[in-house]
């Protein structure tokens, strides 16, 4: 009840989408700072609160090229960080959701891979 996090997107000043984190402690809402990797844009879909110094987010962001990568995040109970994230598809890599599945701590993350001719599914797992 005062552990609440929603995660998103919002365009800044130059009409770049950027990451958004919000928490509730239990009384209000609070926009937490959040990495955004590069210049172009940064979405996040999918958080996992697994404690209070323990948490993922997952979305994409567009790189230099303009391909979408995975883009992961971790919440130490003080700041969010990137994590690295593979990228196996040529074109588009997105994460839309996280879980912590297990009591042992693995954190899966699922979304979707492409290249210019097939979609398959992407999963992905922290340990």
């Amino acid at each position: 009840a005062k552990n609440v996090w929603t995660v998103g997107y919002y365009n800044n000043r130059n009409g770049i989408l950027q990451t958004l984190i919000e928490h509730w402690n239990g009384k209000s809402w609070s926009v937490i700072t959040s990495p955004n990797i590069g210049s172009g844009y940064n979405f996040l879909y999918g958080v996992a609160a697994i404690s209070a110094k323990n948490v993922w987010a997952v979305g994409s962001y567009t790189d230099s090229n303009g391909l979408s990568q995975a883009l992961i995040e971790h919440w130490n109970g003080t700041s969010w960080s990137v994590v690295a994230s593979p990228n196996p598809g040529s074109s588009v890599n997105s994460l839309n959701a996280v879980a912590r599945v297990s009591r042992g701590g693995l954190i899966w993350a699922v979304g979707y891979e492409s290249n210019t001719t097939t979609q398959t599914t992407l999963t992905e797992f922290y340990c």
